[in-house]
């Protein structure tokens, strides 16, 4: 039995996959540190490697030797792994806590091993909850940049200062930019941003729409930036902090001088950076076969070589490359 460890059975990263299982699988939504696998266990999965107790139930099956896959839920931020304060000491996969990670693309594969402790823990996957993202958005054909902040902006005050200014900086311009290049603006922020800069936040919207009806993206690091890129429109970044980019972009603000000028570049993309942006998506996310099916063969290999090393009465250990 495969048991996937989620508070919620609607949790996004569990959709789409779940049906290319063979093996039959029961959601744990209720659970604190004591939790222990039944004995029919063969895996356990979960994407939940933020909060002691689901930490400490990956901890305690690594050490029963129980299988344990995480799942990936989306890019890297740098700030998000390195300055935020994380309720455990592992942060941000730093180190991986269980056997393997089902990584979102190639890059974040390179990154993550890089990292002391990984070292073959890490499978290239893609995200399956983005697998039909490009037949569910329906252009409307409207001119609208959308500008979007990250679902958590800033986590210092020196950050927060940097992020309430770059986005300041574009609601002074908002009107020129308008005036500029014949369109509408959409800002999808976060309600206390929006509050400060004093304007109102579209995240009521479901961003499908959002996305439908815009012909290119601004934004800081987020997974929003492959969501765009995967429908086809232009993105860039804005981000005054000047920190690493672990999901690069073609184009990229960090000052006021650079907004006017970066915003007529993507709005008229030259055919070499709408590439390089191609090139960035491909290495970002892996979309050259299906998420869903890689990561259910997956799980059923993890199974597969669990199973022989019980019956070799050998350590539980995997191969470096389950998917290669």
């Amino acid at each position: 039995m495969i048991y996937l460890l989620s508070r919620s059975s609607e949790n996004v990263c569990y959709q789409n996959w779940l049906q290319h299982l063979t093996h039959p699988f029961k959601f744990v939504n209720h659970f604190d540190s004591t939790w222990i696998p039944p004995n029919n266990c063969s895996i356990v999965i979960t994407h939940d490697t933020y909060r002691p107790d689901p930490c400490s139930i990956i901890l305690r099956c690594v050490s029963l030797e129980i299988p344990v896959l995480i799942l990936a839920d989306g890019i890297l931020e740098y700030r998000n792994s390195w300055f935020q304060k994380h309720s455990v000491d592992s942060g941000v996969f730093n180190p991986i806590l269980g056997h393997k990670l089902a990584c979102i693309g190639d890059s974040q594969v390179r990154f993550l091993e890089s990292l002391e402790g990984n070292a073959g823990k890490c499978e290239t996957v893609g995200l399956p909850r983005l697998e039909f993202l490009e037949e569910s958005v329906f252009k409307i054909g409207s001119e609208n940049l959308l500008i979007c902040s990250s679902k958590n902006p800033w986590f210092t005050d020196d950050d927060k200062s940097k992020v309430i200014e770059s986005f300041y900086d574009l609601k002074k311009l908002e009107e020129e930019i308008k005036d500029m290049f014949n369109l509408d603006i959409t800002w999808r922020i976060t309600p206390e941003l929006a509050d400060l800069i004093d304007v109102e936040t579209s995240l009521e919207n479901h961003l499908y729409y959002d996305l439908s009806r815009s012909i290119a993206v601004l934004t800081m690091p987020s997974t929003l930036m492959l969501e765009a890129m995967i429908i086809g429109l232009p993105v860039a970044l804005i981000d005054y902090t000047n920190s690493p980019h672990y999901v690069p972009a073609a184009w990229s603000i960090s000052s006021q001088e650079q907004i006017i000028p970066i915003i007529g570049d993507f709005l008229s993309p030259a055919r070499e950076k709408l590439a390089f942006q191609t090139s960035i998506l491909n290495d970002s996310l892996q979309i050259r076969e299906s998420a869903c099916q890689r990561l259910a063969r997956l799980v059923e290999r993890m199974i597969e070589e669990a199973s022989r090393c019980k019956a070799a009465h050998k350590p539980l250990a995997f191969s470096d490359k389950l998917l290669s």
